[in-house]
């Protein structure tokens, strides 16, 4: 449980990072059978180039929406 802990800690403090995974039970629910729950897998990676283009699209959007 400790290392989890430091984990989490060190994830929070990373907030730019290059690669990110996910890999664990996102929610436990009762069914019937009280067996079933939710697990998920996630790798994201950063796209330098096309960052720079949305960066850009969400800084001109404010000025297209008032047009």
């Amino acid at each position: 449980m400790e290392a989890r802990k430091e984990s989490q800690r060190i994830w929070v403090k990373d907030i730019k990072p290059a690669v990110e995974a996910i890999f664990g039970f996102a929610e436990a629910y009762r069914d019937p059978g009280d067996v079933r729950a939710e697990f998920q897998v996630l790798v994201a990676v950063v796209d330098y180039e096309e960052t720079k283009i949305l960066t850009a699209l969400t800084e001109y959007s404010p000025v297209s929406e008032t047009r």
